[in-house]
């Protein structure tokens, strides 16, 4: 196979992976999730692969108003749009047995969300595909472009287009607008996703792009409280449950830039002007325990002021 896209030229052996799974699950007749997030050329691939394969009479669905179906159906439609995963669940509640799905995930946390793990999808696929960041373990000049890109196909076309900027440092790089465009979609879906996942994606956050848009990025506090005292982050539910005070605090940092003074937490904990030297102690006993029921989030410590809350990705990544 001659490979004619950029996609292919720097990461045929992605491809190639891809293509085995799709070509595996269609003669298994089995569904498959496709796992990534943006930037990563899942479209493109996808595209290269129907182009491959026009005797598979595959149906690329790529807009929510394509409801006729085939044999086997790619499903590549906007995860950021209002009811995606209703959309999804319909479209396996209206085909026939014998009608089979790819479905393409960009953006990891729904997988997480009360709307898909109330839905019918988790137990509707044979095999989840993690479509990654390429690993590269080379370090010569012709792979500078990589480098810099950390393995990101959006960010590699960007490069592979200005080439002159791997030749200048950090500093300079980070503050290009163009590049600042490109990369915020997959930082805004990074922000979100769990660990676990980003270690599957191969997504690296220490490189030095990524940790510094991780650290410059602005972001909400998404944390609910239920009223059993059951809580969600970034729509996540939480296995733990929480105390009164504690859902107290969480709700006051949410509502607060994420900060709370250790005077309010004396406030919430025992009423107004009831702060002193022996508050302290129980003061972090409460913000210690609160720390260790959140997963998706963190607390970090203001020295002789109070705490933040910060999502635990950035939170390592700054340490």
């Amino acid at each position: 196979m001659v490979y004619h896209t950029l996609m292919q030229i720097y990461y045929p052996e992605i491809y190639q992976e891809l293509e085995n799974t799709i070509d595996n699950c269609i003669v298994k007749h089995a569904n498959l999730l496709i796992v990534t997030l943006p930037g990563l050329g899942t479209t493109h691939l996808l595209q290269l692969y129907l182009s491959n394969h026009p005797q598979n009479n595959i149906k690329y669905i790529h807009s929510q108003n394509q409801n006729e179906l085939s044999y086997y159906n790619i499903v590549d439609i906007d995860n950021l749009k209002n009811h995606f995963i209703d959309d999804i669940e319909n479209y396996f509640k209206n085909a026939n047995f014998d009608q089979k799905f790819a479905i393409i995930i960009n953006q990891p946390s729904l997988l997480q969300s009360p709307a898909y793990l109330q839905s019918i999808l988790p137990r509707r696929f044979h095999k989840t595909f993690y479509l990654g960041a390429h690993i590269d373990n080379e370090n010569t000049e012709q792979n500078l472009i990589n480098k810099y890109s950390a393995g990101i196909p959006r960010l590699t076309k960007f490069f592979n287009t200005n080439p002159e900027l791997t030749k200048q440092n950090i500093e300079n790089i980070i503050i290009n607008p163009t590049l600042n465009n490109i990369i915020s979609p997959t930082i805004q879906a990074i922000i979100k996703t769990n660990t676990q996942t980003l270690q599957k994606l191969n997504i690296n956050l220490s490189h030095p792009i990524i940790s510094h848009f991780l650290k410059n990025t602005p972001q909400t506090i998404n944390i609910k409280v239920n009223f059993d005292l059951s809580f969600f982050e970034n729509n996540v539910l939480n296995p733990n449950a929480l105390n009164k005070i504690e859902s107290q605090i969480l709700h006051f940092m949410a509502s607060n830039n994420g900060q709370i003074s250790r005077e309010k937490i004396a406030e919430l904990k025992w009423g107004s002007s009831q702060y002193d030297d022996f508050s302290d102690l129980a003061i972090t006993k409460t913000m210690r325990r609160l720390k260790q029921k959140l997963n998706i989030y963190t607390l970090k410590t203001i020295p002789k002021t109070g705490y933040a809350i910060v999502p635990r990705i950035s939170s390592k990544t700054l340490s």
